[in-house]
């Protein structure tokens, strides 16, 4: 279970090396919880929803894939940090995609014992205590935002082009360009923060990050109010976790000297954001059948949507970074 944990923590960490029972352990307990998330949350759906007519693989398939892009940047830090262990370049991953014997080929990489020496990743994980360092940690974060960032880019582009297939009119394709924009501002955030050294105490470029960050998840705060979405119970839970990530990025620019006051938001930000991805994913689950059988459009914008588990996946790294310990 520590090792999944460690899997955990060094969310997007693509730096160092891993031994073959991190990566192992990991991917165990990986399985073990993807099938568990997805059990619990479909009964939960079928519960919610016994009188209604829905989709139970679509409802299935839904749970899985939420759980499967959270945990996407992990699982391929922790496989590049073991290709780092044998000596080989993180981009031999893409060796997976060779069809047939790519991700046999992968395997064996996975199973081969890390060299005993240092090497040009790190030292030996098996002999030398593991350290994960500050800009390490911060370059998690960067790496989850981006990521997270282009996603909301790219589905943006879809579902605006989708939009303009169903023959929507132009104030509603504006709409979808405002809610899509707070995402370049987040792109901006991650790239900003890549080179950041220290959690407290942040540069220049690293204070201008907050601040982007602290514009757009106001942008997503007022966005859905300014044009009349109605006030249900995912979108109370919406609002407040975006309120509470602009108070946290609020208190780093501007009270950067109370640690404890900022560890408390990051909490907060964890707990909301915690139940925001629950109800984001159970809301994503209830697709209707299609009378006809046909695979439409709207399933389509469907499926994309549940990828988009990302964003607050990444706002919970973000805001766990600053969580500080009692000693």
């Amino acid at each position: 279970m520590n090792w999944y944990l460690k899997g955990l923590k060094q969310y997007a960490d693509f730096s160092g090396r891993a031994r073959r029972k991190e990566f192992w352990m990991f991917a165990l307990f990986n399985m073990i919880f993807a099938i568990a998330w997805t059990l619990l949350l479909t009964l939960l759906f079928v519960g919610i929803n016994s009188n209604t007519n829905y989709d139970l693989a679509g409802a299935v398939n839904a749970a899985y894939y939420s759980y499967a892009a959270a945990l996407m940047l992990p699982g391929m830090a922790v496989t590049v940090r073991r290709l780092h262990d044998v000596g080989r370049s993180g981009w031999w991953i893409l060796i997976a995609f060779i069809p047939i014997v790519g991700i046999f080929w992968l395997l064996g990489f996975m199973l081969t014992e890390g060299q005993q020496a240092d090497n040009e990743y790190g030292a030996n994980p098996k002999t030398s205590p593991e350290t994960f360092s500050e800009p390490a940690k911060l370059k998690s974060v960067a790496v989850a935002l981006i990521v997270a960032s282009v996603a909301g880019i790219l589905f943006g582009i879809v579902s605006i082009i989708l939009f303009i297939i169903e023959g929507a009119t132009f104030e509603n394709i504006l709409f979808m360009l405002f809610r899509y924009s707070p995402y370049v501002l987040l792109l901006i955030t991650g790239v900003w923060l890549l080179n950041e050294k220290q959690i407290y105490g942040l540069q220049e470029k690293g204070k201008n990050a907050m601040l982007l960050l602290l514009v757009s998840v106001a942008m997503f705060f007022v966005l859905p109010h300014l044009f009349g979405t109605p006030l249900r119970t995912g979108a109370f839970i919406h609002s407040i976790s975006y309120l509470f990530v602009a108070l946290f990025a609020f208190s780093i620019l501007f009270t950067s000297h109370d640690k404890r006051l900022i560890s408390k938001l990051a909490v907060t930000v964890v707990v909301f954001f915690g139940l925001h991805i629950l109800w984001s994913v159970q809301s994503k689950m209830g697709i209707q059948i299609s009378g006809s059988g046909e695979f439409g459009l709207d399933q389509i914008r469907n499926i994309l949507n549940v990828y988009s588990v990302l964003l607050p996946v990444a706002f919970v790294v973000l805001a766990g970074t600053f969580y500080l310990k009692k000693e």
